[in-house]
């Protein structure tokens, strides 16, 4: 997945090798809904260029190498 001064705004899944780039990229993770498992981020993750990381509640990162 890349955002190229985008938005993307997730409550569950999976996301595998994201790039976030751009001074209005931004990448938000909610909390998620009941019964359901928290997003999970898989291998690189990168974000660049003023973008931004936000989370809101519980993500999983323990099998993604994220840069900031």
């Amino acid at each position: 997945m890349v955002i190229n001064n985008g938005r993307a705004n997730v409550w569950a899944g999976t996301m595998v090798n994201v790039s976030v780039r751009g001074n209005d990229g931004i990448l938000e993770v909610m909390k998620p809904q009941i019964n359901y498992a928290p997003a999970m981020l898989v291998g690189k993750v990168v974000v660049s260029e003023g973008a931004s990381f936000r989370t809101h509640g519980a993500v999983d990162t323990s099998k993604a190498d994220v840069s900031l």
